[in-house]
């Protein structure tokens, strides 16, 4: 019941570890919790927070449409040194932005030779936006499988 989440996000924010947050963070997000956005943008940019707890910060963000998250999520889409899932976890919430984010910030990503993790990133984020569309087309034509699908997935979408 969504007349609980003030006091879930107290109590998430006050517990030791990540457990609680992982399992209250879906329903802030489902009931699109307005304060909790704060807490979702602080945990994903917090390197010291726990990697579980990071990519349920991204989920979230994306879940409720965070546009002003958008810069720090490209931030972490980008960073070659982040972990991996915590990278797919911030293009999977760019794609699932209300306004398309420009598809140039996601150039990087596209470069001729880039590698597959890049790529799956890019086909997440570039999921329904519109000005896609080709560069979407050439990653379901590229080599790799999961690409591929993943970019369908994104066309589709």
């Amino acid at each position: 019941d969504s007349a609980h989440a003030p006091a879930l996000l107290e109590a998430a924010e006050r517990e030791d570890g990540y457990e609680f947050e992982l399992a209250v963070d879906p329903a802030l997000a489902r009931w699109r919790y307005t304060p909790a956005v704060a807490a979702w943008r602080a945990r994903l940019g917090d390197a010291a927070a726990a990697l579980p707890a990071r990519i349920s910060a991204a989920e979230s963000l994306g879940a409720v449409g965070a546009t002003d998250a958008a810069d720090a999520l490209i931030v972490l889409a980008l960073d070659a040194a982040a972990p991996a899932s915590l990278r797919l976890a911030a293009g999977d919430a760019l794609g699932a932005m209300p306004s398309p984010v420009p598809i140039g910030a996601a150039s990087p990503l596209l470069v001729s030779g880039a590698p597959v993790l890049d790529r799956l990133i890019a086909a997440k984020w570039l999921r329904g936006n519109a000005e896609s569309v080709g560069e979407l087309s050439a990653l379901v034509r590229g080599d790799d499988p999961a690409v591929a699908a993943e970019a369908a997935r994104s066309l589709l979408a």
